[in-house]
């Protein structure tokens, strides 16, 4: 070979190398953009002026501090990519947030769409979207949901106020503090079942349901006048008859009575469909339905597969043919599977003697007692008119005002508390088949109730010693509309104190920055909801600082490492007047832990978290009572940080080791249940003349364990470019670790596979 061709090989090397290299750097650029669905290409910046150029660059002001968000005082730690600020709301990753609210988050790739529910409310968003549906309304959105570094960030205060909980923001120090509050609970008059469909006996007399709700199997009558209504995906839920019910579907049941039967059942589904590529078997004996445009789904073993209505096996199911694929929406797994070889075709819909064009109410929020709600249906004309609301009121009358248009109006009565309560049209003309019934777009918020204020510390039972008590008090208004946190008031001997006071939707907090005086103090507490429903709790407290009772609270955190885990447990020592009982709380974590007085006048107890515990800065106090029943509150001058145990490593179970697989790839395996699992493959391959070595990333996913601690990944499409990779000889190895709430990981557990 001469030099002039020798050179020009590599030249055509080096300009390979750097076409390779651009093409690896580039989208890293990219990776930072914010991007919504369909992602669009960047537009290159234009150059600065050259009078902007010259702007003094040796000082540049410093980055903003990292934003850190807690939890009801427990820190999240974020892997990779954290929370950000975007148009002025602050966004944060689709996990660890919410899984702390106890919220089950799903996100579906193909449609980029978000899934959450908690309790009975059940949330939808979409990647760009500038609206979400919260239990099928569509509600505005500030900011809408954004992928940053290939994951998923959410509005988290919008988010985190849809499930009930308060969020304050300290701009000073970068901080987002939340505060949950329970799971909502359907008030005894208007009881409501939220769970898994486990039978339909539609034979019966009456016909029944059958719903798994957490830990209890409940069987649910139905009665003529049952709305079913079924809703796929973010459409808008229909009205179908009882067959429409299969098992697997998430069901939310309105009951006329704590044991009556269902006015309404709202079933919410999510199906994959399309022309079948693949189906992989797993371990488990659960299978990944592959889809020709990418969607997949895993389907559990029990799942059964149909064609035209009757049963067939997996065996006859092959590629090309057209199915779809019912998911439950919690857990993204299929549970029933549909084969339709020949695309059933539309057929018109039968003529209808009676109609409805829309239904609305005038409801743009809470309502309260002596409220008046309106409601106005279209539809044919000279018909039958009226409107319910289960659970509250059966029927209200409505008028025919113009031709087809129908209006009725409903006074709320007192002391009525309902959250999420449907409202029902119905039209009926003589003659008809049957009555069109349609639900209202918005569920009702009801609200007659004020807010409960209770848990008031110090309590008048006992004395306290320290000078500067933590006062405080929790507030509940369940059902209702959310206390007005701008309107709660906290009095301490009079003086409101509220500005220097941490006030949330489910507590306020006081911590008095000069010592009160010994005796008496009395605290006044206002709370006040979202409609103007208020109520006041008052209550006394003494401070005694020289009462003799208790001498001194100290622990074995003397060493200044306040941290505390299950192989690092907290004693706590009392020194009080002999002869009495002495019980310590920590924080949120645990109360009333009995002390024993291991000598005169010394109290000792211990306290061993969890190994899934984990609080940060948690108060400890104890609370002593002597013979002669008087009654002391100390706390621990040391704030305790509670670690959680590293999480145990998970482990892949396929790919088998050295197993040939195409260019694309299925990886599952097994953790703890529900446990976050980061998967990442890397590649290496041999290039030309084995000169060059090819080594990269080919892949990476996060995916979250189910109930039974089975996971697996999407058909993930292996990259192994460079400039001279060749597709034969590549070796793939790829890594799962389980990452925690609080950030911590896994020993990792890997496995190598060949492309063929």
């Amino acid at each position: 070979m001469d030099r002039v061709s020798f050179a020009a090989i590599l030249c055509g090397a080096t300009v390979l190398a750097s076409v390779a290299h651009a093409q690896t750097v580039q989208p890293a650029v990219r990776h930072r953009k914010h991007i919504a669905p369909p992602p669009a290409v960047a537009p290159v910046p234009a150059p600065e002026p050259a009078a902007k150029a010259a702007r003094p660059v040796d000082a540049p002001p410093p980055p903003p501090p990292a934003i850190t968000v807690t939890v009801d005082d427990k820190a999240v730690n974020f892997t990779g990519t954290g929370p950000e600020r975007v148009n002025g709301s602050v966004l944060v990753p689709l996990r660890g947030v919410f899984e702390r609210l106890d919220a089950s988050v799903q996100y579906h790739p193909a449609t980029h769409t978000i899934e959450a529910t908690r309790g009975a409310t059940y949330l939808v968003m979409r990647v760009g979207d500038t609206s979400a549906f919260v239990n099928n309304v569509q509600v505005p959105l500030a900011q809408a949901a954004v992928v940053v570094d290939n994951v998923t960030l959410v509005p988290l205060r919008f988010v985190a106020q849809v499930f009930g909980a308060t969020v304050a923001w300290n701009a000073d120090k970068q901080l987002v503090t939340i505060r949950s509050a329970s799971v909502s609970r359907a008030p005894s008059h208007h009881p409501i079942v939220v769970g898994q469909i486990t039978a339909v006996s539609a034979d019966s007399n009456p016909p029944k349901i059958v719903v798994r709700s957490g830990e209890q199997t409940i069987m649910v009558p139905l009665v003529t006048d049952t709305l079913v209504l079924l809703q796929h995906d973010k459409e808008p839920a229909v009205q179908a008859p009882l067959s429409g019910l299969i098992p697997g579907d998430h069901v939310r049941v309105t009951r006329i009575s704590d044991d009556g039967p269902a006015t309404v059942v709202s079933v919410h589904f999510d199906e994959i469909a399309g022309t079948l590529k693949d189906i992989v078997p797993l371990p488990d004996g659960s299978r990944v339905v592959l889809l020709q445009d990418g969607q997949n789904a895993q389907v559990a073993p029990d799942a059964p597969v149909s064609s035209g209505g009757h049963p067939i096996s997996w065996t006859d199911i092959h590629s090309g043919a057209l199915v779809g694929v019912r998911i439950e929406p919690q857990r993204k797994v299929g549970y029933a599977v549909t084969v339709k070889n020949v695309p059933a075709p539309v057929s018109a819909s039968p003529a209808r003697e009676v109609s409805i064009n829309s239904f609305q109410i005038d409801a743009a929020g809470p309502l309260k007692g002596g409220d008046t709600l309106k409601a106005t249906l279209r539809g044919t004309e000279k018909a039958k008119a009226e409107f319910a609301i289960p659970g509250i009121v059966e029927t209200v009358p409505m008028t025919e005002v113009s031709p087809g248009v129908y209006q009725g109006s409903f006074v709320v009565p007192a002391g009525l508390n309902a959250s999420g309560a449907s409202v029902i049209g119905k039209l009926s003309v003589d003659g008809a088949r049957a009555p069109v019934l349609i639900q209202a777009a918005q569920n009702l918020v009801i609200d007659s109730k004020p807010p409960v204020i209770a848990n008031a510390t110090p309590s008048s039972s006992g004395a306290v010693s320290n000078g500067r008590p933590r006062i405080s008090a929790t507030l509940d208004d369940s059902g209702g509309s959310g206390v007005d946190i701008s309107a709660t008031r906290l009095f301490v001997d009079g003086r409101d104190v509220t500005q220097d006071a941490i006030c949330t939707a489910q507590f306020v907090t006081y911590e008095p920055k000069i010592a009160l005086s010994d005796g008496e103090h009395r605290i006044r507490v206002i709370a006040v909801d979202a409609v103007g429903n208020s109520s006041e709790l008052t209550w006394k407290f003494t401070i005694n600082a020289n009462s003799g009772l208790v001498t001194s609270l100290d622990s074995n955190l003397s060493d200044g490492n306040t941290h505390i885990s299950s192989s690092r447990p907290l004693h706590v020592t009392l020194h009080a007047q002999p002869g009495g009982a002495a019980t310590f709380s920590v924080g949120w974590l645990a109360s009333a832990i009995p002390m024993k007085e291991t000598s005169s006048g010394v109290y000792e107890g211990d306290f061993t978290p969890d190994r899934a515990a984990s609080v940060k800065d948690a108060a400890v106090t104890a609370k002593f009572v002597a013979a002669n029943n008087a009654v002391m509150v100390a706390t621990l001058s040391q704030s305790i940080s509670v670690d959680p145990a590293v999480p145990v490593k998970p482990t892949i179970a396929s790919p088998k080791p050295n197993e040939p697989v195409p260019g694309h790839v299925v990886i599952a395996g097994t953790s703890a249940p529900n446990a976050t699992v980061l998967i990442n493959v890397r590649y290496k391959s041999p290039s030309v003349g084995d000169i060059f070595k090819n080594s990269g990333k080919a892949a990476s996913t996060q995916v979250q364990a189910d109930e039974t601690g089975h996971w697996h990944t999407e058909d993930l499409k292996l990259a192994s470019g460079g400039a001279f990779a060749t597709s034969s000889g590549t070796i793939f190895t790829a890594t799962a670790v389980v990452v925690d709430a609080t950030g911590q990981q896994s020993d990792e557990d890997s496995v190598k596979f060949r492309q063929k």
